[in-house]
């Protein structure tokens, strides 16, 4: 039970560590963190833990894929509104630009 509560003390460690990282290295927190994870189960003579998927599936996954969602950039055009009529005048060229607001 011990050496349980060790390695999830030095997990919980590692987890804040690469998470405080990542945005200074300019990459994903999860992607760190996997690419963290896979080194640490090569280390050799690391002790075993077998887990059933459904754990993972349930437990792990879901707040690692919502603070990826959270933290995706948005597209720069996606924050442009639109500043005229949403449907184009019949004939002649459009009365405004939809990215300055100016006539086109």
């Amino acid at each position: 039970m011990e050496e349980f509560a060790l390695l999830a003390v030095a997990g919980v460690l590692i987890i804040v560590t690469v998470s405080l990282f990542a945005p200074k290295l300019g990459v994903a927190a999860p992607i760190l963190l996997v690419l963290v994870g896979i080194g640490c189960s090569l280390i050799p003579g690391a002790p075993q833990i077998l887990l059933e998927p459904e754990w993972i599936l349930m437990i792990a996954l879901p707040p690692i894929l919502y603070s990826a969602a959270v933290n995706v950039p948005r597209h720069p055009g996606a924050s442009a509104r639109w500043t005229g009529s949403r449907t184009a005048p019949t004939g002649g060229p459009s009365s405004c630009c939809w990215r300055t607001g100016s006539s086109c």
